[in-house]
């Protein structure tokens, strides 16, 4: 098979060594059970994660049986795998070289395949999109905008030069993105949440996290004076160098 008509899929764990020492990738959802014995298709696997999990979210159940579907039925032998470990911030690429394996003594990793480590490279060797592709929020998925990068690592004059990338307009429009949804769902949660007393409590413990002293009047006394007492902390860690402690900045 060409290497272009190989497919490029990234997988997370929160178990780096059974993936590296044990040379398998897998996933989990060991209620689920053997993958191998379903029929190979996407309405199997959803009707049976319905019937595993019936209190899953509509979203969920379409997510969750797709990224079951597609490592038990999609991947091939000799396609690759990229997994970024936490462990020693590197990331690994490998190629497959197993079908589908259940391994029920894994628990919780039972849906396994084999695979075998090609190189450890650092983060650094690679462009902050292709970080960003890898970094997805699911366990398993395909990728697609970056796979050619990622397979330029694997070839043999290949070295990592550790030089800042141009940057990427797609990757900082992702990131405003994030930012402003996260600034947004803070805002609204904090305003359905921390209403009245619950909000100055809130904010007297974010004022003391910051390297304040802070002083939340008693609710009686509030609805007179409606003020708090803030102070800088005497020798405060986060006082500004070449000031005295207390000085305003």
């Amino acid at each position: 098979m060409a290497n272009e008509e190989k497919k490029i899929w990234g997988i997370h764990t929160t178990d780096d060594s059974l993936f590296l020492h044990n040379d398998v990738i897998a996933i989990g959802w060991q209620d689920f059970g053997d993958c191998g014995k379903l029929e190979p298709n996407r309405e199997a696997y959803k009707a049976h994660y319905i019937d595993t999990y019936p209190d899953s979210k509509k979203g969920a159940i379409a997510t969750s049986a797709g990224m079951l579907y597609r490592f038990a039925v999609e991947v091939k032998i000799g396609d690759y795998v990229v997994f970024p470990s936490k462990a020693d911030r590197k990331i690994n690429i490998g190629v497959v070289e197993s079908e589908f394996i259940y391994n029920p003594e894994a628990a919780p990793y039972v849906q396994q395949r084999k695979v075998k480590w090609l190189k450890h490279l650092p983060r650094t060797a690679f462009s902050q999109g292709a970080l960003y592709e890898v970094g997805s929020a699911l366990s398993f998925f395909l990728l697609k905008n970056y796979a050619d990068e990622y397979m330029q690592a694997l070839d043999k004059g290949f070295k990592p030069s550790f030089a800042l990338a141009e940057p990427d307009e797609t990757v900082a429009a992702t990131t405003e993105d994030i930012v402003e949804a996260t600034r947004d769902f803070v805002l609204k949660e904090l305003s359905k949440q921390l209403k009245g007393y619950a909000l100055e409590e809130f904010v007297a413990e974010l004022l003391r996290a910051m390297g304040y002293r802070c002083t939340v009047s008693p609710p009686g006394r509030r609805q007179r004076h409606r003020h708090h007492r803030i102070q800088r902390r005497t020798a405060s860690p986060y006082s500004c160098p070449g000031k005295k402690p207390g000085q305003r900045h």
